[in-house]
Formats: C-alpha cells, structure tokens, sequence
C-alpha cells in the first residue's frame, strides 16, 4: 500500500469543491453532502492535489512532514474526496517531422476540460489562503543587523511582504546612530534621509511600504523575536546570546571571492552553530583569520543592483522559513546558497555539519549519517 501510494498521484475527485468557510474551519464536498475540518495545513495540502505532484513534492512545496501527508490522505481516501491516479505521461517527441528541428519541438497532447472542471479550478483558486498567510507574518518578530544599505533595503523587502513586525538594530556598533550621505545607494534610502537616525528612517520605510490590510505593528519591548537576520562577521557573545535564548537566525554572508553565501540558517539545539563552521574549518585548515581578512564588512561597496538581489534573496529565505509549518524542515538548516555575483546563474548549495568539539548542543546523532 505504501509503495502505492509512493508512485501514485493524490487528485481531489471531480465534484468536490475546497472552500474556507466565516468560521476560520474548511469545507470539502459538494453542495449537498461533505466534510469539515479545521486543520489549515491539510487545507494547504488538498489545495496541490490535482494530479500533478507526488507525496514528496507537495511536502516540500508546503514545508510540512511527509507523515501528516499520509494522515491526511488516508482520510480523504476512506471519505471518498480524494483519489490516487496514475503519474501523467510524457508528451510525446515526434521526430523528423518537418519544421520540428530534429525533435526539439514537443508534440503535446492538448486536454479538452469541462465545463465543471473548468468551475472547479475557479472555485478552488477563489479560496487560496493568501490573506491568512500576510495576516500571520504581521505577527512575526524579526530583529536586523547588517549596514545600513542592507539593513533598510531589507526592511522595506519584509515589510512589502507582510512582515510589519520588523525592527532594524544596527551593525554590531560599526555604524553611527545617524544616516550618512555613503549610505545613500539609490534605493531605500533618500538624500533627505542623510542625518535622520536609525529610528526615524524605520518608521518612514514601514510608513510607505507595509500592507495596510495586514494590521499594525506590536510593541517590541520585552518579546523574544521569531527570527534574527545578521550580516558577518558576528561578535561571538551575540552568537552565544542566541543559542541560549533559542533565537532561530539567519546569516547572510561572508563575501568572499566575489561570493556570497544566504545562509546558514541557525536553529539551536538542532543545527550546528556558526562556532561549528569555523572549527570545521580550522580542522580543513583554513583558518577563520585568513578568512576574516577578506570579509567585506561594508555591504555598500556593491552596486545597487547586486544590493538588491541579496536583499531580494535574503527576504525569500526569511518568508519561507517564517511561513512553514515545520521549520525544521527548511533547506537552509546548516546549509547556504552560494551565489557567484560576477555569474548571478551560477548558484550551489553548501553543506555543514555540527562539530563535535562544539558544545553549543546541537543533536550529533542526527548529523551522523547526514550527506556532506
């Protein structure tokens, strides 16, 4: 059954129509007979069964355990809402054929839909969880350290995206309290910003770019952040500061060779730490030192456009891991993508684990048979 449901595709059966109903619960059936439920992970589930994408591509798709996918599809097979088919075929390659270029041009097979397929793709896109989603990241806490380029273009990325709760912090003492005419790069920052402190520009750029329909912002006062984002170099008692308060963050950083890592995304007690890096490191024999030396601390030496894409890719990585269900789960957990600035395309993954002669607490066993 297992090996089944492994190569089979979920599809909702025809018919049934996925609606979020005043109450904050969900209804599938149809007009007459159906079923509620108010799980909003399952909601999210139902919504990528259409016949296209197996078990595991749906998990990553919506961050959540493959094991509540089963859970869930066990009950829509036994209440008759879902359906398990076969994987669509590969469109079929008409080979010299005249004008096909040697077969680089697909003969698809188009699918004539009816009339109530048609409806039930509507209906189903009229009750996507969009407004749900803006409505929960207004209530996330994200604390940032970085320059000031950084920093605000970044706070002007999190909050078009529905993160009203953002708050900037500085760069670790590098940077004075005040706006400087350097650190007008075109974008976020403006020239009347130039000696506006760190608290006036904040409220300007979440005054014009937050979503108004997402509510306003909470009080940070004495509430621990969901999320920390911080450029390296970090001074070493911030690091130890979050392990113990057990404050997920995300490290943007270093540049190094024209290169610059978005990650890795630190969660204590169940990743390695950024002192495991750098004992990894040592133990490869390279030395942080050397490395240290070629960090460049000042983000706005880069042109605009290169400031904006780490900006664009950074507010990424924070509203997927913020959004999951399961934060565990997220790509950049003990790992960064590397991205060439001199080749943008030119991407890879990079992969850490926990050091053993680290005692930040981060569970070995798990890492044990993890791929390098």
């Amino acid at each position: 059954m297992i090996q089944q449901i492994k190569s089979n595709y979920p599809k909702v059966v025809a018919g049934q129509n996925l609606i979020r109903l005043s109450n904050g619960s969900f209804y599938i059936g149809t007009s007459r007979k159906g079923h509620n439920f108010p799980d909003s992970e399952q909601f999210r589930f139902l919504q990528y069964c259409n016949g296209d994408r197996d078990l595991t591509q749906i998990s990553t798709i919506i961050g959540t355990e493959i094991s509540n996918l089963y859970k869930y599809l066990d009950i829509g097979l036994k209440q008759g809402y879902l359906q398990l088919i076969s994987p669509p075929a590969k469109p079929a390659i008409t080979k010299g054929a005249v004008g096909n270029f040697d077969g680089a041009v697909e003969n698809h097979q188009d699918k004539n839909l009816t009339r109530r397929e048609i409806e039930i793709d509507f209906i189903s896109a009229q009750s996507l969880d969009g407004l749900q989603t803006l409505q929960n990241r207004s209530k996330k806490l994200i604390l940032i350290f970085g320059s000031n380029k950084f920093a605000f273009a970044l706070l002007a990325a999190l909050a078009s995206s529905g993160f009203n709760n953002a708050k900037v912090i500085g760069s670790f003492g590098r940077d004075s309290g005040q706006i400087r005419a350097d650190d007008i790069s075109g974008g976020v920052i403006q020239p009347s910003d130039v000696g506006s402190t760190l608290n006036q520009l904040s409220k300007r750029v979440l005054r014009e770019h937050q979503l108004p329909q997402v509510g306003t912002r909470d009080i940070f006062e004495h509430t621990q952040p969901d999320l920390i984002i911080a450029m390296q170099p970090i001074p070493a008692d911030y690091q130890q500061r979050w392990l113990s308060e057990s404050t997920p963050h995300l490290v943007i950083g270093p540049i190094i060779d024209n290169q610059i890592d978005i990650g890795p995304l630190i969660l204590p007690g169940k990743s390695g730490c950024l002192r495991c890096i750098d004992l990894s490191a040592a133990s490869n024999a390279i030395s942080p030192e050397i490395a240290m030396l070629k960090y460049l601390n000042q983000v706005e030496s880069l042109p605009a456009s290169v400031l904006s894409l780490i900006v664009g890719y950074t507010s990424i990585a924070a509203a997927n891991f913020l959004d999951q269900a399961s934060q565990s789960a997220n790509l950049l957990r003990s790992s960064a993508l590397r991205v060439n600035l001199s080749q943008i395309c030119k991407q890879s993954h990079i992969f850490w684990q926990a050091n053993p002669m680290c005692g930040c607490g981060a569970d070995l066993g798990e890492y044990a048979g993890a791929n390098p």
